[in-house]
């Protein structure tokens, strides 16, 4: 006996049948798939429909006793959103925050920045007239407003 026959084993007659078993269940499976899938697509289409309108039903209910319930609102809430400029300042954005705000902003990052820490971050909060800078230098705390007359920090 060779070396290369030595290396492969041959097939026993009940080899043949343990192998001819995983073949035919593999059949069999692989022919059963795409029914289960049909049948299981079906009456999950179907319990999700039937679900779906309940729960529409059930939402409309509650929010219209939700709607009934609530008082008015005397004034719309609106909280600031926090943006972070390319200098690192943290610029609180009002929803009150009028355009001539927004034109002296444009021109306020343009310009020279005042000495400040870079930790904590500077605040940029408009102050109904012009910008405010406040940030930290040299240990204490520093603020600055906008001159749009002068184009600079003060």
């Amino acid at each position: 006996m060779d070396e290369q026959e030595s290396n492969h084993e041959l097939l026993t007659p009940m080899d043949n049948h343990a192998v001819g078993m995983e073949v035919a269940a593999l059949v069999g499976t692989m022919a059963a798939t795409p029914f289960l899938q049909a049948v299981a697509t079906h009456f999950g289409s179907a319990l999700a429909g039937s679900i779906d309108e309940a729960t529409r039903g059930a939402v409309r209910r509650f929010l219209r006793r939700e709607v009934a319930r609530a008082p008015a609102p005397t004034e719309p809430e609106s909280s600031p959103m926090y943006l972070h400029t390319e200098r690192g300042w943290v610029l609180v954005v009002d929803a009150e925050l009028p355009a001539e705000a927004l034109q002296h902003l444009l021109l306020a990052e343009k310009a020279a920045a005042p000495a400040l820490d870079a930790s904590p971050p500077p605040r940029l909060v408009w102050g109904g007239v012009t910008w405010r800078l406040t940030g930290v230098r040299d240990g204490g705390i520093a603020e600055h407003t906008w001159e749009p007359a002068a184009g600079r920090w003060n």
